[in-house]
């Protein structure tokens, strides 16, 4: 599946990843017994993290059964007969930075791994530049600014609503010019820290006179959630949002535990086997039964987990970055929009 921004892989300094987090459970109530033990079949991609093209040659190891294999010239590769648990998986192919870290096999499913190119930043090191550009006689924002960062490649031109965003740029001190045919040129200095959102508001002016300094606002925020939009579509959706700080004053134990409360929000059944309804569902209801939400994970539609206990299973309140809910197929934003959209949309973000 293909949306802006891509899924978020995590990446960290030092290279190694929970690889658990990708684990998408596909059809987590298929599962295949041999005897008296489960066995399941999970499927993978290797892509570049940069490209986002699928990566070929690729190894793929599990140490703990000593099994080895390669990604295709597609980057697909298949890991067959595994039985449920937990397992050290690295992945690593020359040119690129290794990935290793625990591996958690819950069911048939996949996943995608994308390795980070040698001398490429790494994310948690670059931090995001956005803000808006106004007109400083209306207060209008500005369409069409040429925004760029003197000294690198970076350049962009503004948009409808007349912001801008950088959503990569190294640590260090930097200066940001805004000109437009009409407009006196802005030069204006920016230091940028490590893993930051800096939010600018920029006026521009006809003349070059005196204008008031650019505010620079360095916002308490995720850089992985901030990337993959969450925090832009708080602003202009009707759903409901839940970053890690309220995801932690919640005290849950299960998934489950985190929608109780929330409006247009049921949660049904018990113990392990509760499920999630949302308003869209409850609508449909007396005509169809329960009708269960769409779920993704880090951005991908994961088919089966609205079913009794599925939340619980795939994905722990630990591990959980952000969430965001969306009672009604009204409210969905348009990448989220599936046939299972008509009853509402859950969207998760691990870290």
């Amino acid at each position: 599946m293909e949306y802006d921004p891509p899924t978020r892989c995590f990446r960290s300094r030092t290279g190694i990843v929970a690889i658990g987090a990708f684990l998408i459970a596909l059809t987590p109530f298929r599962l295949q017994a041999q005897g008296d033990t489960v066995r399941v079949t999970v499927t993978g991609t290797v892509v570049d993290d940069v490209t986002k093209r699928p990566l070929e040659g690729a190894e793929i190891r599990l140490r703990e059964l000593d099994l080895t294999t390669r990604s295709d010239a597609e980057g697909r590769f298949v890991l067959a007969d595994l039985g449920i648990g937990t397992y050290e998986l690295s992945v690593q192919r020359e040119g690129y930075r290794s990935k290793t870290g625990p591996f958690r096999v819950v069911s048939s499913g996949s996943f995608r791994v994308a390795l980070i190119p040698e001398g490429a930043p790494l994310g948690d090191e670059t931090s995001r530049v956005s803000g808006r550009v106004t007109d400083q006689a209306t207060g209008e924002p500005v369409e069409g600014v040429e925004v760029g960062i003197e000294g690198t490649e970076m350049a962009l031109l503004t948009d409808g609503a007349g912001r801008f965003a950088f959503p990569e740029v190294g640590p260090g001190d930097y200066t940001l010019s805004f000109s437009m045919l009409g407009y006196a040129t802005r030069r204006e200095p920016v230091a940028v820290g490590r893993a930051q959102v800096l939010s600018l508001d920029v006026i521009l002016g006809i003349e070059p006179v005196q204008l008031d300094p650019v505010s620079v606002t360095v916002e308490r925020r995720n850089l992985s959630l901030d990337l993959a939009g969450f925090y832009a579509r708080r602003e202009v959706s009707a759903g409901i949002f839940l970053s890690r700080d309220q995801i932690d004053e919640r005290r849950a134990i299960q998934t489950t535990d985190l929608f109780n409360g929330l409006p247009g929000v049921r949660v049904l059944g018990s113990g392990f086997e509760r499920s999630v309804v949302l308003r869209g569902g409850l609508q449909m209801t007396l005509s169809q039964g329960i009708c269960a939400p769409a779920v993704f994970l880090d951005g991908i539609l994961m088919e089966g987990a609205a079913q009794a206990g599925g939340l619980d299973r795939i994905v722990q309140p630990s591990e959980i970055q952000g969430m965001e809910i969306y009672t009604g197929i009204t409210r969905v934003p348009l990448q989220y929009s599936t046939p299972g959209s008509r009853c509402g949309v859950i969207v998760l973000w691990t870290r």
